[in-house]
């Protein structure tokens, strides 16, 4: 899936979301996509919550140069979360 985003001349920013061979057009809020929603959902604890909510916000920050890659690293971050839950270390050094 590819993320291109669009902005011009002040204007709300509006998104394209193309992948499998279909684009969409978004122009509404992160927050508000269902595969975002889906995800919100699932998490089970207000922490890992709270961690995706800051990643998505920090996406939203239009102005901010590093909007990217803090919301790559808050997605690192709940993933490694969520493996650390699934899959706690003892268990895996137990398996070895």
């Amino acid at each position: 899936m590819r993320l291109t985003l669009f902005s011009r001349k002040r204007r709300p920013l509006a998104r394209r979301i193309c992948g499998a061979g279909r684009c969409y057009r978004w122009s509404g809020s992160i927050r508000e996509w269902p595969e975002s929603k889906k995800i919100a959902q699932r998490l089970d604890t207000d922490f890992k919550k709270s961690v995706f909510d800051a990643a998505l916000k920090s996406f939203e920050q239009v102005d901010n140069p590093l909007r990217v890659n803090n919301l790559a690293t808050g997605l690192r971050e709940l993933t490694r979360l969520i493996l650390r839950d699934m899959a706690p270390d003892k268990d895996i050094e137990a398996s070895c």
